[in-house]
């Protein structure tokens, strides 16, 4: 993203969140508007529908009568869940509402599916564990890059453990040739 291009989400310094208590402050932060909410309900209202229908047409599994119950239903849950996406991060934790992690401290992460949604999983040193959609953690691209460089700091330096798949689909090295992010460790070169 390119400097002075907006961020998507809100970026009012009012609505900046405080960062976990001892931790740094908030450098990057993606708060979902309303408008982002309301499409993403929308669009799981339709497929939900088109799904329903033609589960009944096809295969009558469905009972008729409670079909046009449900995918208004899965739009509103969509949309209270879409307005909790709200996410910060710090020079070395990020944070989904009260839930947070060191990101430079992590021991374990890896992308599962959640309804079709990739949802990142992260856990450090610490216990502490927090998830979050991946689209939702890419959104804002300063956000992210603090996300990222997290990941590949815990994985490189800190042995995080984390599935060759997911490395494959956050574009993280599968292996490292030994070289330390240590200076004090390699040889000087020059």
């Amino acid at each position: 993203m390119a400097d002075g291009e907006p961020v998507p989400g809100r970026r009012d310094e009012r609505c900046r969140p405080a960062p976990p208590a001892g931790q740094g402050p908030v450098l990057e932060w993606y708060e979902p508007t309303g408008w982002d909410a309301w499409k993403a309900g929308l669009v799981a209202m339709v497929t939900t529908g088109i799904v329903l229908a033609l589960a009944v047409l096809l295969l009558d599994v469905v009972p008729w009568q409670y079909v046009p119950l449900i995918p208004p239903l899965t739009g509103s849950i969509v949309v209270v869940l879409r307005q909790s996406d709200a996410c910060a991060a710090g020079a070395e934790w990020f944070a989904v509402k009260a839930r947070w992690v060191r990101t430079y401290e992590l021991v374990s992460f890896r992308l599962r599916e959640d309804v079709g949604v990739p949802v990142l999983v992260m856990e450090d040193r610490g216990g502490r564990k927090v998830r979050v959609s991946l689209a939702t953690a890419q959104r804002n691209r300063a956000l992210w890059d603090l996300v990222y460089n997290g990941l590949l700091h815990s994985v490189e330096a800190g042995g995080a453990r984390a599935p060759a798949t997911t490395k494959q689909e956050l574009r993280l090295p599968l292996h490292f040739d030994g070289i330390s992010l240590d200076w004090s460790s390699n040889p000087d070169p020059g």
